[in-house]
């Protein structure tokens, strides 16, 4: 690249040669030009001086000797010598005398000089009679006076003599510059004829290894890849000749070179392409076997969630025969039942609510894994659930001799942000275990504290029990883990712990506890304080809830009969409905086995109430409240569904397709009667 630079000045040497050359001889010919000038000014100025000092002499001479005809005659001869000078005698009056011009003779001297002002000559005689001075190189002037006599006598005292001499110098200055002008336009000729000569033998030599340059390239651009420029020599060109070729050869192998490389990455493309398709089948079939995977993922939890249901029904249909009849006979005054008899029931009362708080805890758990449990979660007073779960405990703790103990403030509770419901279920598991795992004659005691950094209301729950080794702590609250227990004749699933925790969590709440061997355990649940505005509002909710629970009384003081028309399938729950009702005077039970059956005895007889069952053959519960509700004549009437289905699902599609309430079996007496009081109380005031 450096040679490319080198070029074009060597290019340009010869021009910058040539207009140096041409400067100088403008420069040589200006200095000449002023040295002549300078020369020719000297000399003239030397011998003006000289001719001045003469005519001073003559003067000198002619005012001495007073001969005036010879004054003249020898001032008129000066005259003629020198064309442009003037030479006067000029009186004590100021009168000429003598002049170079007889014409001026008897004139004032000043019509003579206008521009020589008497000052002038003053000075002029006191400097010593002679001033000589150049005009712009061109003229030269001079001035001589004298006088009688010396000293400080002026042109006013006595007669005096002066000279004005003017020599013109254009010739002699056009001569000279005519012939420096000629030697500097010989020089300038010259050097412009050697430059031309350069700059032709430089531009052929340029000329033909450029055009050389230019056809191997253009060869070389056409294809023709075998042609070089082959300059030799240690020059510009022929190193720039000797690099196109350098750069030509490297072309021509990076070109290889780059062949090599693309047919190297078109192999790798197709191996990649190849590899490609193949990751991107292996990624096709693994998204099928996830596919298949997640299908038969939610196969599985249908069919669990179908097995769990099915299972639900088909155990809660037995159940509610057998808890129903067992509550008859518990409370039935007419036939009041023996000691031992009254043993036997509670038993069967106890197991039954056993196996369905196991069937409710196998519900929940796959709720929760399923993530779609429910709560309601909103502000409410802990105490009257706190007491009733202790009520709750103090019934059972006598069966395994353990003394229930509640150490609850004298101060009143503040209100808790969470779901009642699920925290009576949560104290009742964490008694309930403190009871069941605790020694004969232990204790289990229940405290509240108020956490006011936490914002939270920590109840804790200990025990005098065995304790949980410290190897075996870290499975408590995974489910069905038992820790040992199960082996025991106590019992228990072992998942009651894992659901207390997810309630807990989702009451956005903590659960821990502590525990040593031999000594015993306390579990504690920590859940979030209410807003003050928020717990003003819900004065006395919780009695209010509670009294829902207790029984109904359907009193005898009415005349006036309600039909209830009841429509289920089992036998056995049929039996149960009947000898119900037959301790309730003021209703009239109707029954049937089918829904079809059922749709015509309620537009016949207009029950004031239905109790519906949905698992019926034939035609379905659901679709028979569909019709019921398109009859005018039976859109009126209440229908409460009973049945085994309890799933969350199965309860929210329950009340969505419109019934008045949906009850689960087995369903507690008690609230059944309230239901129907319910139900039908706005038919008995109308």
């Amino acid at each position: 690249m450096t040679h490319l630079f080198i070029l074009p000045i060597r290019l340009l040497l010869p021009l910058l040669v040539g207009a140096f050359a041409l400067i100088s001889v403008t420069a040589s010919y200006f200095h000449t030009r002023h040295a002549v000038l300078d020369n020719i000014e000297v000399n003239g100025l030397r011998e003006l001086r000289s001719n001045l000092n003469k005519a001073q002499g003559m003067l000198e001479i002619l005012l001495r000797d007073e001969r005036i005809p010879e004054a003249q005659r020898f001032i008129a001869s000066f005259g003629a010598d020198f064309k442009h000078s003037q030479m006067l005698l000029v009186n004590q009056q100021g009168l000429v005398i003598a002049s170079t011009h007889l014409a001026t003779v008897g004139n004032r001297w000043q019509s003579i000089l206008p521009n020589i002002q008497q000052s002038q000559l003053d000075q002029l005689y006191e400097s010593g009679g002679i001033q000589a001075f150049s005009d712009d190189h061109a003229v030269l002037r001079g001035y001589a006076g004298i006088c009688k006599t010396t000293g400080n006598t002026s042109l006013r005292d006595t007669d005096c003599g002066f000279v004005f001499l003017e020599e013109q110098l254009n010739h002699q200055i056009n001569d000279a510059l005519a012939i420096v002008q000629t030697q500097a336009i010989r020089s300038g000729l010259s050097i412009l004829f050697f430059t031309g000569l350069i700059l032709l033998a430089v531009h052929t030599l340029v000329t033909n290894r450029l055009n050389k340059l230019l056809l191997i390239t253009k060869q070389f651009a056409s294809g023709n890849t075998k042609e070089r420029v082959n300059l030799e020599g240690t020059d510009e060109l022929a190193r720039i000749g000797q690099s196109v070729d350098a750069m030509l050869d490297q072309i021509v192998t990076d070109k290889k070179q780059l062949l090599n490389q693309q047919q190297h990455l078109q192999d790798e493309v197709k191996k990649r392409t190849q590899h490609l398709t193949a990751e991107i089948a292996e990624h096709k079939a693994t998204q099928q076997q996830f596919i298949a995977a997640k299908e038969y993922a939610e196969a599985a939890n249908k069919a669990k969630t179908e097995f769990l249901s099915s299972m639900s029904h088909e155990l809660r249909t037995p159940l509610n025969a057998i808890m129903g009849f067992s509550q008859l006979l518990d409370t039935d005054p007419d036939q009041p039942l023996s000691k031992t008899q009254q043993e036997s029931i509670n038993q069967i009362l106890h197991s039954s609510k056993h196996l369905l708080t196991l069937i409710d805890q196998v519900l929940d758990l796959a709720k929760i894994e399923a993530g779609k449990i429910n709560l309601t979660i909103e502000p409410f007073y802990p105490g009257a659930i706190i007491t009733q779960a202790l009520d709750t405990a103090k019934a059972i703790a006598p069966r395994f001799s353990v003394t229930v103990i509640s150490e609850l403030p004298n101060t009143k509770l503040p209100y808790i942000q969470g779901d009642e419901i699920r925290l009576y279920q949560i104290l009742l598991n964490l008694l309930s275990n403190a009871i069941k795992y605790n020694k004969e004659g232990g204790t289990a005691t229940l405290t509240c504290k108020t956490l006011a950094a936490e914002h939270m209301l920590r109840i804790s729950i200990s025990d005098s029990g065995s304790g949980i080794p410290g190897e075996r702590q870290h499975e408590l609250f995974e489910p069905f883990h038992r820790l040992g227990h199960e082996k025991l004749a106590i019992e228990g699933t072992g998942i009651g712990l894992t659901i207390s925790k997810h309630l807990v969590e989702l009451m956005n709440g903590k659960i821990d506890f502590e525990s040593k061997a031999g000594v015993g355990s306390c579990f504690w649940v920590d859940l979030p304080l209410a807003e003050e505005s928020d717990a003003a509002d819900i004065q006395g909710s919780s009695s209010h809830k509670q009294s829902e629970l207790k029984e109904a009384d359907i009193t005898n003081s009415s005349d006036n009969i309600q039909t209830v028309l009841y429509v289920e399938d089992n036998p056995a729950n049929m039996a149960l409905m009947k000898q119900l009702f037959n301790k309730l005077p003021t209703l009239s039970l109707i029954t049937t086995q089918t829904a079809e059956e059922g749709l015509t005895i309620a537009e016949q007889e207009l029950p004031q109430l239905i109790l519906m069952d949905l698992n019926l053959p034939g035609m379905d519960g659901t679709t028979a409240l569909k019709k019921l509700k398109q009859n005018k004549i039976t859109a009126h009437i209440p229908v409460i569904a009973i049945t085994a289905d309890a799933m969350p699902s199965q309860v929210a599609q329950g009340i969505r397709a419109g019934f008045d309430c949906y009850l689960s079996k087995p369903f507690d007496i008690p609230e059944l009667i309230a239901t129907i009081q319910n139900a039908i109380k706005p038919k008995k005031e109308s």
